[in-house]
C-alpha cells in the first residue's frame, strides 16, 4: 500500500454515489439494483488532492478505484525516472482492474491531475465474494474482461501501425539503396 493510500482512511459510500459511478460504467451494460448494492457494500469513499499519488508501480495490487470526480494520469516510467504517460481517465474511469485480475503487482502508477474522488473496492473483497459465487462480482469481472480486451485491440491497432510504418521505411531505404547506389 503506498503511504498515500495509507494517510487516507475513507468512508462508506453511500448508494447514490455507488448507483451513479457504477452506472456510468459503459462495461458493466445495463447493471441491476441489486447488483449495485451489492457491490456497494463493499466500497469506500477516498478522496485525494490535486498531485497525490494513489498507487506506485509494483506496490501491492490492493484496491480496484472508480473514479467518481476528477482525473487521475497512469503512467510507467523506464529506469532513468522518465515518465511514459499510458492514459488519462476521468470520471468513471476504472483504476487497478488488471492488478485484480492478475493478483500481481501494479503495472504502472498512477497520480492525481486535480482534485480526485474515488471509490475504493477492497481486491480481497473482490476474491471474497467470487469465491461465495456472487453474480454482482462475477458481472463486474466481465467487465472489466471487456476493457481489457479493448485495450488489447487498440494496442493491436498500434502495433500494425507501428509495423507498418517501419515496413513501408524499410522498403523506402532499399529502393534509394537500389536507385542511388554508394560507390
Amino acid at each position: 500500500m503506498s503511504a498515500t493510500q495509507k494517510s487516507q482512511k475513507g468512508r462508506a459510500a453511500t448508494p447514490a454515489q455507488c448507483r451513479r459511478v457504477l452506472s456510468a460504467l459503459t462495461f458493466l451494460g445495463e447493471i441491476p439494483q441489486a447488483d449495485i448494492d451489492e457491490l456497494c457494500a463493499m466500497m469506500t469513499v477516498r478522496d485525494f488532492v490535486a498531485g497525490s499519488t494513489i498507487f506506485y508501480e509494483d506496490d501491492e495490487s490492493d484496491a480496484v478505484y472508480f473514479i467518481e470526480l476528477g482525473a487521475v494520469e497512469v503512467f510507467k516510467s523506464d529506469g532513468t525516472g522518465c515518465k511514459l504517460p499510458l492514459a488519462v481517465l476521468r470520471n468513471s474511469g476504472v483504476l487497478g482492474e488488471m492488478g485484480l485480475l492478475l493478483q500481481t503487482p501494479r503495472t504502472a502508477s498512477a497520480r492525481t491531475l486535480c482534485a480526485v474522488r474515488t471509490l475504493v473496492m477492497p481486491s480481497a473483497s473482490v476474491h471474497a465474494a467470487l469465491e461465495n459465487n456472487s453474480l454482482a462480482a462475477y458481472r463486474l469481472v466481465v467487465g472489466f474482461a471487456r476493457v481489457l480486451s479493448q485495450r488489447l485491440a487498440l494496442v493491436d491497432e498500434k502495433l500494425f501501425e507501428m509495423c507498418e510504418q517501419k515496413n513501408a521505411e524499410t522498403r523506402y531505404a532499399d529502393l534509394n539503396h537500389k536507385l542511388l547506389p554508394v560507390p
